[in-house]
């Protein structure tokens, strides 16, 4: 689930400081923390306000990839490719295309959580209850590798190039998805991840 930011801590002092990496999930400790933090605080946040467009007794559908509890962060199919995009921008900040210190500040704001995790900020949040929770595998397809790297190198900059282009520029976009692409094509991690997506009916509590 996408949240509103990914700090890493209170700067390079910090045990979350996140050096050399954009993403949180082959990281240390501490980043995992505060990401899991992070995500927390959103979740809140966002019950909150679909509380107040909720009637009591209403129910709400959610819908979002996730992961099993026990699915370590770093065997997510998408966070495989998120490690992926970081080690081309470490890449290209070894070869002096971009400073070390760009790619050190930025950090992808995506948190994979677990049903378990979910049923927790419910619970904490309590605005709603929890009717039903169902983690379903996202099955794999049987195309080529070729076909496959294509796909994911198009999502990934569908969805990731205006975050990407706001603090590396524009100017760099090209080079970074084509180097992503052969990384992609060499890769044979990313064709072992996991991906499931997690439905959660909620029910509006009469009071909270």
């Amino acid at each position: 689930m996408a949240f509103t930011s990914a700090k890493r801590g209170k700067g390079q002092s910090s045990a979350a400081w996140n050096k050399g990496k954009i993403y949180y999930s082959s990281a240390g400790d501490e980043t995992i923390k505060a990401y899991t933090e992070q995500f927390g605080k959103d979740m809140d946040c966002f019950l909150k306000c679909r509380a107040k467009e909720v009637l009591p007794g209403g129910l709400i559908l959610l819908s979002f990839p996730g992961r099993l509890s026990e699915t370590p962060h770093s065997q997510v199919f998408s966070n495989i490719a998120y490690d992926l995009l970081g080690s081309c921008l470490v890449e290209m900040a070894n070869k002096g295309i971009i400073s070390e210190e760009k790619v050190d500040t930025f950090n992808i704001p995506i948190y994979f959580t677990s049903p378990q995790e979910v049923e927790a900020a419910v619970e904490r949040n309590g605005c709603f209850s929890v009717e039903r929770v169902i983690c379903i595998p996202q099955k794999k397809t049987q195309d080529s590798i070729s076909t496959k790297a294509k796909a994911i190198s198009s999502h990934m900059r569908a969805g990731m190039e205006a975050l990407l282009k706001e603090h590396f520029g524009d100017e760099i976009m090209d080079q970074l998805f084509d180097n992503f692409l052969q990384q992609l094509h060499k890769s044979l991690a990313f064709q072992f991840g996991v991906a499931f997506t997690v439905f959660l009916v909620l029910k509006r509590n009469e009071i909270y």
